[in-house]
């Protein structure tokens, strides 16, 4: 007992020698000003955090979180496989379109959000958003349902053409292109990919364009919008995400019974509402799990936006073109980056930790396997065991502050971000399907 008693002395006294040394080497490095520029950024980028965005960068930032609702709503629902922000290319448009959100389940449901507020009707292919009442505050759009099935087809044409996985209702999509293709007119002459519009809108049966509006002040018009189907309000999605990942639902279904509400349930001398049972038609069209799987995997490695999240928090949308970290030796095209994982010292912890490394944080590289063991000799960039690049987050310093540059989405506009203005990075994954290939 006394030994045992003896031994933890002598541990409590070790381990207040070692915090009292530490404590005076930290002392030392206050009183010499070595803490002086690292503290100095902690302290930038805690005020950076506190800066307010302006109302456009809200606007961007709401639409960008009503998006990560639905996905909230789907996985709730049971979807597991779902995406967002995938990007595929129109033909008719000539250039890539982002889709919102992408579900892989018995369908596969295209989901366009709007977060849009106050009252929406639409007349013909045009869609109007009145905001205020009083004010008259009425937007133009083109058919968003119309906009949302051109997608829908797109990433169907991706995932058979491009990606060689067979879907179930393929022989169905054959028909109708056929049908499609044929011309009306009395000149006779057959329609083209090119001259019939029409063409670039066939998704299927097991393909579902679908529009939500997310915001809970939005009022559909039941006469127009809300009567379109598959168009919903946050509410009516969940119930319909239920149905569908369940395959309690009929595709020819309209939406108020396909998403029939709960609340009727609860009403006395009610008839209770079922969910529907799908048709012979409805379920010969169900993905089967290794269908799913194989969808899974297409979608999941579809190109998306790069983002780019500050410390005021603002949010860059684009493509990444380089890195250039001059104090890391080391310049990386985005052909070359897997990854960028952005490392702040946040806290009580990140304070000890700021001290005893004289650093705010951590930037790591994540390379792709061609750069990764691509190694020199005598090469003075800082690696880590798995060959990525590491190195602390330097203070502001014109010479060796590292900077990003980003080709801005929309505009095209490149745009150069420095590193000690950035909060976390999250890059597209379509490089990770060369990568599995050399595995």
């Amino acid at each position: 007992m006394n030994a045992v008693l003896s031994l933890l002395d002598d541990t409590v006294y070790i381990l207040l020698g070692m915090t009292t040394v530490l404590l005076c080497a930290v002392a030392f490095g206050l009183s010499r000003n070595v803490y002086r520029e690292t503290l100095r950024a902690q302290a930038r980028s805690q005020l950076r955090r506190e800066d307010l965005l302006t109302h456009e960068q809200q606007n961007f930032l709401r639409s960008m979180q009503a998006e990560e609702k639905v996905e909230a709503v789907l996985r709730k629902a049971g979807w597991t496989d779902v995406f967002l922000r995938r990007r595929v290319a129109v033909a008719r448009v000539g250039h890539n379109r982002e889709i919102d959100v992408v579900a892989v389940g018995p369908i596969i449901l295209v989901v366009e959000v709007k977060n849009w507020q106050g009252f929406v009707w639409s007349n013909g292919p045009r869609w109007y958003q009145c905001r205020n009442r009083k004010r008259m505050d009425t937007l133009e759009f083109e058919d968003v349902q119309e906009d949302n099935v051109e997608k829908a087809a797109a990433l169907r044409r991706y995932i058979e053409n491009a990606r060689r996985v067979e879907l179930p209702d393929s022989h169905l999509v054959q028909s109708d292109a056929v049908l499609f293709g044929r011309d009306t007119g009395a000149n006779g002459k057959r329609a083209t990919w090119y001259s019939d519009k029409s063409i670039h809108k066939v998704c299927g049966k097991c393909v579902v364009p679908v529009v939500v509006f997310t915001h809970p002040r939005v009022k559909l018009d039941p006469s127009t919008v809300k009567a379109k189907k598959y168009v919903f309000t946050l509410d009516t999605f969940g119930v319909f995400a239920s149905h569908a990942i369940r395959g309690n639902i009929d595709l020819e279904a309209l939406n108020d019974v396909a998403a029939a509400s709960w609340w009727s349930s609860w009403l006395p001398f009610m008839r209770v509402s079922r969910p529907s049972t799908p048709t012979s038609a409805s379920a010969a069209v169900f993905l089967t799990e290794e269908q799913r799987s194989n969808v899974a995997g297409v979608v999941d490695v579809l190109r998306t936006w790069d983002l780019v999240y500050l410390l005021d928090h603002r949010l860059i949308t684009g493509d990444l073109e380089k890195i250039d970290v001059p104090s890391a030796f080391c310049m990386y095209n985005r052909k070359h980056l897997l990854g960028v994982n952005v490392r702040w010292n946040r806290g009580a912890v990140g304070l000890v930790k700021t001290l005893l490394t004289n650093s705010v944080g951590s930037v790591e590289l994540v390379l792709t396997t061609a750069k990764r063991l691509a190694k020199k000799r005598k090469e003075k960039k800082p690696r880590n065991a798995e060959g990525n690049i590491v190195f602390p987050m330097k203070p502001k310093k014109n010479k060796e502050n590292g900077y990003l540059v980003m080709k801005m989405a929309g505009t095209g506009k490149l745009e150069t971000v420095l590193l000690c203005d950035v909060d976390h990075i999250s890059l597209s994954r379509h490089l990770y399907e060369s990568e599995k290939q050399l595995e």
